[in-house]
Formats: C-alpha cells, sequence, structure tokens
C-alpha cells in the first residue's frame, strides 16, 4: 500500500496497473509493422486474349503490343504497405502504351507476400511479350493459364523492385523462369537514358 495525502491509501496492484497502461499506451503502433509488403500478381490468360479481341497482338497490326509496362497499384492508399499490387499496360515499345489496355493484375492467393525493408524505388516495370513466349505466331495466345509476377530487388541495382516471371501451363510452372522485369527508366532504355 502506497499512502496519499489525507490518509487515503492506494493499492500497490493499482500503481502497477496505471504504470503498464503508461507504457503501453505510449507505445508507437507503427513499430510493429516494419517494411513493406508486396503481393505476388497474376497476368491471365483472359487478360491478354481481351488485348487479343482487339487486334493489339496481330502481327501485321500497326499497333501491334511487343512489351508489357507494369505500374504499382494500391487499392486503398492508407494501407499501401500491406497491399500493392500491379496495373499492366500493353504497348508498342517502352514509350507507346495502349492507355485503355489497361488491366488490374489480381493478387495470387498461393504465394506468400514478400517483405521489403529499407531503400526503394517504386518505379515502371517493362518486360517484353517476346521474352514471355505466350503468344503464338498469328498473334493469339498461347495455351497458358497465367504469368505469375513475384516481387524481388533488381540484381543490377537493389533500391529498384522489380518481378520475377512465372509461366504457368496447366498448373505447372514453365522450367525456366523468364523474367525479371526491368525498371523503366533506367533499363529499358535503348542503349540508356539520358
Amino acid at each position: 500500500m502506497i499512502k496519499l495525502r489525507g490518509n487515503r491509501r492506494l493499492p500497490t496492484s493499482w500503481l502497477i496497473c496505471f504504470t503498464l497502461l503508461f507504457f503501453y499506451s505510449c507505445k508507437n503502433p507503427s513499430a510493429e509493422k516494419s517494411g513493406f509488403r508486396m503481393n505476388c500478381v497474376l497476368l491471365t490468360h483472359a487478360q491478354v486474349k481481351s488485348w487479343a479481341d482487339s487486334g493489339w497482338t496481330r502481327p501485321e497490326s500497326p499497333v501491334r503490343i511487343q512489351t508489357i509496362l507494369l505500374q504499382f497499384f494500391s487499392p486503398d492508399a492508407d494501407h499501401s504497405n500491406d497491399n500493392m499490387q500491379l496495373v499492366a499496360y500493353p504497348g508498342t515499345g517502352i514509350t507507346g502504351s495502349i492507355l485503355n489496355g489497361r488491366r488490374l493484375l489480381e493478387t495470387d492467393p498461393q504465394c506468400k507476400p514478400v517483405q521489403l525493408k529499407g531503400n526503394m524505388i517504386l518505379g515502371n516495370n517493362e518486360i517484353s511479350l517476346d521474352s514471355l513466349g505466350i503468344l503464338k505466331p498469328d498473334g493469339q495466345p498461347a495455351d497458358f493459364e497465367f504469368v505469375r509476377f513475384t516481387p524481388r530487388r533488381f540484381s543490377r541495382d537493389n533500391e529498384y523492385i522489380t518481378f520475377d516471371t512465372e509461366v504457368v501451363y496447366r498448373g505447372k510452372p514453365e522450367a525456366e523462369k523468364t523474367g525479371p522485369t526491368y525498371p523503366c527508366p533506367p533499363y529499358c532504355c535503348p542503349p540508356e537514358c539520358d
């Protein structure tokens, strides 16, 4: 017991409770969450088929798409460190994106999100359709289910976040990964960005 003025007493257990309450109320809630969580995402066969149905994948088309430009996207900015995804734009090249071809890539429920810490550059990424091998010679989609994009740090400059790519056919990934994507800029400019 602790004596207070006027012969009143405060039980020691109350003092301990108030002390603990004080320390827990001053705890920084953001200290529990450290880093940035990036989801693996999927480009589906149906999304590529919609580009083909628009005529953008035909070899003779003057606006034939040759690249995919990826941009970071968050459905809720208040929680962007927990829910980052990608949108994909088909493009005729590095600077020729088809804006009405934008597709939101869905989160892959089979893939554990990647925790990233430290300096990061969340820039655009680019990959060529030829390197993915998801189109037949006539421009129609090949018989794949989806392309999985798994985040990682770029090997040439680890401040950039890029993606390993994996094409999945009938539930099984292709033997070799086809990535990585390239941060754009600086690594997508021929030969270099100025």
